[in-house]
Formats: structure tokens, C-alpha cells, sequence
């Protein structure tokens, strides 16, 4: 009888493409084979408000057993506490503290919310996080100052994420490991759709929102137009967030939400992926664009980002309009070299996110944290 596995995650469905939420779905779907995977998570849909939009306790998605708990009110708690940041499920809680022995270990996935910081607080003796981290504001204040202390093993996405966390927090004494999410790169070999294959477009994919840094790459698009007249669009896929102000220029098209079969065409047939964002962990948009071939253009801000940048050879960085224009122009004129750049995207992908050794990396903790859970209850 396979071993059981647990992930915690705030919010969890197939029509929730949140980063972490994402992250934690395909992890789930491909441990799958080696685990009885059960998901523990709220019964919101949302999370500007939490809410119970889902009904049902109990289901299975892709044969993984979701478990749902009620999001309770915390209007009764200080506005800076993590029962105010949610989503607020104490039953959740309850039921990780009197069945977390079944499971041969836990992952609790992204640092910020209640459902993580709460549940490692139980200090269970097989609980691992994979904090998504990034140096943002947030990651400083006093809710978290003790949480890895009670983290058996940690899933880092990047050198540079483990590099923050171990400098802010002192784990470098906790089993870890680096790079917890996959490609299915035979998914992206077999996109055929070449209608957009001639169109001469830059893509931007992602939430359309102020914490992704959008307004900037806005106004860095519509400068670039002026200084440099063309027919190139700046094509713009993803949910727009709700008192998002835009600058609208007729070569910025918004296609809003689309399918997973339309963003890969989307990727594969774009010039170039830009993401302006600041504060990442892992960019999934990033590895999607170069299992494609297509290089991409990021914010030098990031840490995450220029570090996947200079490890792939795939990719160029800005940190400011001057050098967003050089490097964008040097990509637009250069198709050798953004054909060779996308070709060391490739083999960098296909060599480090293959799903067999993502699962082997993910594995290899949980046996650790599991041996050192009984050599700590033989004690």
C-alpha cells in the first residue's frame, strides 16, 4: 500500500492558476505515482476577500483527495495578524494536528499565509515548506520570524531564494534542497498552432497588476513605440486586477484569461517574454518561454530573475528605461542571436526541470526528513 502525502496550500482547484497554487496542484498530480496524495486546504476561491465558494468538504481532482475547511470570520483579530491575512481555517488546523501521523510528510506551501504559519507552528515532526520567498517588504516584519524554526526540511526554487531565506533566518542547518517545480516538456514540443507565427510581437503573461510591476513595462513599451516606430505589439495575456490603471496604446493588446493551448501558442510564437516584476521566487512564465526557444527580457531587480537569466544564457536584464531599450533593440534586430539564446533556454530547461528530476529532488527530502523523524522518535 503506497505511503500517504500531504500538501497544504491556502487555495486549491483546476480553475485556480495562483503561482503557489498552480505549483502545489502539479506537485500533487505527479507525486501522484509514487503517494496517496491528499491536498488540505480552504474553501475559498478567493483571496480580496477569502470566501466559501467551494461547497463540498471532501473530492477528488485528478484522483487526488481535496480536503476543504470552512474560512472562518477574523474580524475579531489585530488587522496585522496572520488570522486577518487568512484564509482563517481552524478546523484545518485541528484535523493536521490529530492525523498529521498518517502522512509520511507534509508540505506546506508558501510562506505568507495563516494556513502555513499556523501549521508549522504544530511543530509536527514531518513538515517541510516551500516558502515561494522574495525580498519584498512582508518577508521582514515580526509574523515570521520564528517560522522556519519549526520546518523539518525545506523545497527552495532557486540558489537565490534559499540564498534570502538562509541569510534573514539562519536555516542553514535544515535539510533542504534546491528546485521543486517541473516542465512537461513533451506538453510545449507538441504546439503546432502557427497562426501567429509571422505576427511580430513582445508577450507579457502573468497577472496585469501593480505587485507584478506591470505599470512600468506600460509605460517602458509605450516610450520604446515613440523612440522606435514599428509594427510590434506588446500582446498581454493574463487577468486584469481590479482598480488596475493601464496607459491604452493600440499596440498593447489585452487578451485577458486564456487557456493553457492558447498561452503556449501565445509563448511559442512571441519575439520575446518580458517580466518586469521585482519580487519572485520562480517565474514558471520564464521556463515556459524557454522550453520554447523564446528568450526573455527581465527586471534586474530581481535576484530570482537575472540569476536564471545568467545560468541559462537565455535571457537579458534591465534595471532601468535606458537599459530596457539597448537590450530590447538588440533582441529585436538579432534573430541569430535570439535563436541561440533560445536554444540554450532549451537544453537548460530540458537538463534541470524534467519532471523525473524534480520528483527525485522532492523524494529525496521527504526520505531524509522521514529517517530523521524516526531517528528522533527511537531517541
Amino acid at each position: 500500500m503506497k505511503e500517504k502525502l500531504a500538501l497544504v496550500v491556502h487555495r486549491y482547484g483546476l480553475e485556480i492558476n495562483g503561482g503557489a497554487e498552480y505549483h502545489c496542484r502539479v506537485i500533487a498530480e505527479h507525486m501522484l505515482g509514487r503517494y496517496c496524495v491528499d491536498v488540505l486546504t480552504s474553501k475559498s476561491k478567493g483571496i480580496k476577500p477569502w470566501d466559501n465558494g467551494y461547497n463540498k468538504d471532501r473530492e477528488t481532482i485528478e484522483g487526488i483527495e481535496v480536503l476543504r475547511f470552512a474560512v472562518e470570520d477574523a474580524s475579531d483579530f489585530p488587522t496585522d495578524s496572520i488570522e486577518r491575512i487568512g484564509p482563517y481555517c481552524p478546523e484545518l488546523i485541528a484535523y493536521l494536528k490529530e492525523h498529521y501521523k498518517e502522512y509520511k510528510a507534509i508540505i506546506f506551501f508558501t510562506l505568507h499565509y495563516y494556513t502555513t504559519c499556523v501549521g508549522l507552528r504544530l511543530n509536527l515532526n514531518n513538515a517541510i515548506i516551500l516558502p515561494t520567498a522574495h525580498d519584498d517588504h512582508g518577508i521582514w516584519t515580526e509574523r515570521y520570524r520564528d517560522i522556519f524554526s519549526y520546518a523539518r526540511g525545506i523545497l527552495y526554487n532557486t540558489l537565490e531564494e534559499k540564498q534570502l531565506i538562509e541569510s534573514i533566518f539562519k536555516t542553514s542547518q535544515i535539510p533542504s534542497r534546491i528546485n521543486c517545480f517541473g516542465i512537461d516538456t513533451d506538453t510545449y514540443k507538441k504546439i503546432e498552432d502557427k497562426s501567429l507565427e509571422n505576427s511580430q510581437y513582445i508577450l507579457y503573461a502573468g497577472r496585469v497588476s501593480n505587485s507584478k510591476n506591470f505599470k512600468e513595462l506600460n509605460k517602458y513599451f509605450i516610450e520604446y513605440k515613440e523612440h522606435h516606430p514599428s509594427d510590434l505589439k506588446l500582446v498581454v495575456i493574463g487577468k486584469v486586477d481590479n482598480g488596475m490603471e493601464m496607459i491604452e496604446h493600440k499596440d498593447i493588446l489585452l487578451k485577458g484569461f486564456v487557456s493553457d493551448k492558447e498561452k503556449n501558442q501565445y509563448i511559442k510564437n512571441a519575439l520575446i517574454t518580458v517580466l518586469p516584476s521585482r519580487y519572485e521566487s520562480l517565474s514558471i512564465i520564464v521556463l515556459e518561454s524557454l522550453i520554447c526557444g523564446v528568450p526573455v527580457l527581465v527586471n534586474g531587480w530581481c535576484a530570482v530573475l537575472k540569476g536564471q537569466c545568467i545560468r541559462s544564457n537565455a535571457g537579458l536584464y534591465y534595471t532601468n528605461y535606458r537599459e530596457f531599450e539597448k537590450e530590447l533593440t538588440l533582441l529585436l534586430e538579432n534573430n541569430a542571436l535570439r535563436k541561440a539564446m533560445g536554444e540554450c533556454g532549451r537544453k537548460f530547461v530540458q537538463s534541470i526541470y524534467s519532471w523525473e528530476n524534480i520528483i527525485q529532488i522532492i523524494e529525496s527530502l521527504i526520505n531524509e526528513v522521514s529517517g530523521n523523524r524516526v531517528v528522533m522518535d527511537n531517541q
